[in-house]
């Protein structure tokens, strides 16, 4: 049994080997797709399967198509139900001249050593001129000259030619920014665009963070990956690299940082190319993408931009609205009620939509002045924007839920809005009409509790614990209590053992001398201002607070200045002091947090608990390691 089953598995590899061995090499064509309107394009292609051995692919004859882009090489693998099929095609975009039923003849190819043909392919050009699909070359005039433009002969490598000069006179990475000057909050575009006559696979190494900014990336068009662009006079291909949307956080003169890129530059050797119907450009190109290898000279070159400097200005305090909450834009603000009139036994609701163009990834919550007898809760945000416009536009809805104590007739005052038009440079307030409600005496339910209520009429095991809540606190607040207790006797019965210990006198050395001093500073709170804020409920400075002891903290246990400091310089600062490079994460980490916090509208939350509790214990950990090594 064994060994009719070891056969059975011999034959099975063996057969797929010799269907391997034989995959079928052909060459064939497409053209998609095969209806159009006159002022349509369709996808040409030449296709060879199964075969790298290709010596010499016939000119295709467009006799009836003008050539809009191409050819373009493709490689790659298809597997369909186990069936492995490699490839190697030619792409090109064509535009009919007629309508009409119209051909493209076969071509031929040397494949192997022996002579292939493909099949003729047709498609259908209605007279109606309008297009069934969108122009993908919509940037650029194909026709404006008689041959395809952008086809430059500078990555033909001549004799007495230095490479290094050739790539710099025609390839540049550049920065380009559609302002200078802009204010806090008003969007700024940053473009990197590769400017290039030769042919190069670009890596990108260096892809700039824009610290400073909230940033929105700007998605690339799916038609076309380059365009004809001008620079310094001459002709170049022109490829995005990135384009993005920064909205500044903070004024000053900020530095918006460069993009690297790795280029593998393809030159062809000239005794190669000249071999090649030197009269016809196009088809220069496309023989040239089947030419052996020892034609080809392949240089990696870094290419990086010119950094630029963006002057941000601070908006004015002059005139600034009372409620202004840093929105930067042109706003309108529109209030709904869900209903205007319910029980004491229901919630109302009622939505606050912002809508307009500006820094709406950036906009809070509206304030309302609720009627007395109202209790509000906190809105839910719904976003409904389009990041693809600049600046970001859309609308921004914030639905409040509140409840009445009493029934009566009540009136919400007009909800204001204010921002700041960049393009005026000036304040504004819009707001909604009054909006009168009444609420109806109810059974007498709270409305807090009424989702709570099961189909029986019961409060629900939740809601239970939530009816007798002031019960659950004070038995918690008893064991937090206790706990205290226990851990004051057991530190108080350490330092009784160690008062009772006798100490040998021994010598004072460089080491004891740093571990007393380490032990010192370790007992001063270095939060200490922080710690008051975050106490008092009017004090609206715990991040500016937090930044500057903690930095301070770094400053005296580094050496460092304060100003230095930064997300970028912790990490190599702990790696050099030798510190756990988890803790150097977290800091780089909770150091971004709070710069960013600083530069957004200040708003106390159960977070700044959270960023207290963290830097101490980020602290502690850099204390306990200092101790240990010194």
């Amino acid at each position: 049994m064994n060994s009719l089953f070891k056969k059975i598995c011999l034959v099975s590899i063996a057969s797929f080997l010799v269907i391997m061995a034989t995959a079928q090499v052909g060459i064939y064509t497409t053209i998609e797709p095969e209806a159009i309107g006159k002022e349509d394009y369709v996808t040409y292609r030449i296709v060879v399967e199964n075969s790298t051995d290709i010596k010499q692919v016939s000119r295709p004859v467009f006799k009836n198509f003008s050539i809009v882009d191409g050819p373009v090489q493709e490689t790659g693998m298809n597997n369909v139900n186990g069936h492995v099929t490699r490839f190697v095609s030619w792409v090109f975009t064509l535009k009919p001249r007629q309508a009409g039923r119209l051909s493209v003849d076969p071509v031929t190819a040397t494949i192997n050593g022996r002579q292939y043909k493909s099949n003729r392919v047709f498609v259908l050009v209605s007279k109606d001129a309008q297009t069934t699909r969108p122009n993908p070359f919509s940037q650029m005039d194909p026709f404006s000259q008689p041959k395809q433009a952008g086809n430059y002969g500078d990555y033909i490598f001549r004799k007495g030619e230095n490479l290094a000069d050739k790539v710099k006179q025609n390839m540049e990475l550049k920065l380009e920014l559609d302002k200078t000057s802009c204010f806090v909050g008003e969007p700024l575009m940053a473009t990197y665009t590769l400017y290039t006559r030769l042919k190069s696979e670009s890596k990108l190494t260096q892809n700039p963070s824009f610290n400073g900014f909230s940033v929105i990336d700007m998605q690339q068009s799916e038609s076309t990956g380059y365009s004809q662009k001008k620079l310094n006079g001459k002709d170049y291909n022109a490829y995005t690299i990135r384009r993005a949307q920064l909205y500044a956080l903070q004024p000053g003169d900020i530095e918006i940082e460069s993009a690297e890129l790795e280029n593998n530059i393809q030159f062809i050797k000239e005794e190669y190319a000249d071999r090649f119907s030197p009269g016809n450009s196009l088809f220069d190109d496309f023989s040239r993408s089947i030419i052996p290898a020892e034609a080809v000279i392949n240089q990696t070159v870094p290419l990086k931009s010119t950094a630029l400097k963006v002057h941000v200005k601070p908006l004015p305090e002059e005139n600034k609205p009372t409620g202004f909450n840093g929105a930067v834009g042109h706003f309108l603000v529109d209030a709904t009620m869900q209903k205007d009139s319910f029980s004491t036994d229901e919630s109302g609701k009622i939505a606050v939509t912002i809508s307009g163009g500006g820094n709406m990834q950036l906009l809070t919550a509206p304030d309302i002045a609720w009627p007395s007898g109202i209790e509000s809760f906190e809105p839910t945000v719904t976003d409904n924007m389009s990041k693809l416009t600049v600046p970001v536009s859309g609308s921004k809805v914030f639905e409040y839920s509140f409840a009445a104590e009493k029934p009566g007739i009540f009136t919400l005052p007009p909800i204001t809005f204010s921002f700041f038009d960049p393009a005026k440079a000036e304040y504004r307030t819009v707001s909604t009409k009054p909006i009168r409600f009444t609420v109806l005496k109810g059974t007498g339910k709270s409305a807090l509790l009424n989702t709570g209520i099961t189909n029986n009429g019961k409060l629900s095991f939740i809601n239970r614990i939530f009816h007798h809540r002031w019960w659950i606190v004070v038995f918690v607040a008893f064991l937090v209590i206790c706990s205290l207790v226990v851990w004051v006797l057991r530190d108080k019965r350490k330092q009784d053992k160690k008062q009772a210990m006798t100490v040998p006198e021994v010598v004072q050395d460089a080491h004891s001398s740093q571990l007393e001093e380490a032990l010192a500073e370790s007992h001063q709170h270095p939060l200490a201002e922080t710690e008051k804020c975050l106490q008092q409920e009017d004090c609206n400075t715990f991040y500016s607070s937090l930044n500057h002891e903690l930095k301070a903290f770094l400053s005296r246990r580094f050496s460092i200045d304060a100003s230095s400091l930064n997300a970028n310089t912790i990490s190599a600062m702990l790696d050099a002091n030798g510190i756990d490079n988890s803790v150097s994460l977290r800091l780089q980490q909770l150091m971004r947090e709070i710069e960013w916090q600083l530069y957004t509208p200040f708003e106390r939350n159960e977070k700044m608990n959270e960023r207290y509790h963290e830097t101490m214990e980020i602290i502690q950990q850099i204390h306990a390691h200092n101790i240990r090594h010194r």
